[in-house]
């Protein structure tokens, strides 16, 4: 994540760009600002950087080749596709844990795998049950938003709140800064802002864009 630059910053890009205020200002001294900015682009893994990324959200343990070859082939190698659709698997019932291994309880055609990222993603709110409802009050209020909104608007307890704040955490679907009251929260990625939205908007029966 590229972090929005501050107000002195923008003023002194503003200044560089001989920009007085209003819009011919602010567009010269963004022309000034993304010269100094990086582009971050991610590109899709090959099949060993999948296999990898695989077996490191499997926490090294060996899972069936029938579900690595189906992630490989459903995911195309983007990577948060990757990640989300094998965390998915492993909190499915399935597969079992073992000593050092994954083993297969049924067919791969027994479960309901999702059919896109978003698919993927909605699943694995769905899995959270109480901080899925927590995912959907934050992304409400944005892709980043404070702890001491989210309590204000919340009907949880705060006990319960911040249970699943800490689980969506864990789940590594929300980056936490700071501590509650003060703590401060981001998704990981738009996409799960995105999804946990869709969730709600299919609880309440109406189209995911309305």
């Amino acid at each position: 994540m590229v972090p929005r630059p501050d107000g002195q910053r923008l003023e002194r890009a503003e200044a560089r760009a001989g920009g007085g205020a209003g819009s011919a200002g602010l567009a010269a001294a963004a022309h000034v600002l993304s010269r100094h900015l990086t582009p971050l682009v991610l590109n899709r893994l090959e099949r060993p950087q999948v296999e990898a990324l695989i077996a490191l959200r499997a926490g090294g343990k060996t899972l069936p080749a029938q579900v690595v070859q189906y992630i490989v082939a459903k995911t195309d190698g983007v990577p948060l596709y990757v990640e989300e659709l094998t965390k998915m698997l492993l909190a499915s019932a399935l597969l079992r844990e073992a000593a050092d291994q994954y083993v297969l309880t049924g067919p791969l055609r027994a479960v309901a795998i999702p059919d896109t990222l978003q698919d993927a993603l909605m699943a694995r709110l769905d899995q959270l049950n109480t901080a899925k409802e927590v995912a959907q009050l934050g992304a409400v209020l944005g892709r980043e938003f404070a702890y001491e909104l989210l309590q204000a608007i919340a009907p949880q307890a705060e006990d319960t709140l911040q249970a699943g704040l800490a689980q969506l955490v864990g789940a590594e679907l929300l980056y936490q800064r700071g501590r509650p009251p003060q703590a401060r929260y981001i998704f990981k990625h738009a996409l799960i802002q995105d999804a946990a939205h869709a969730i709600e908007a299919r609880w309440k029966g109406r189209p995911t864009w309305d």
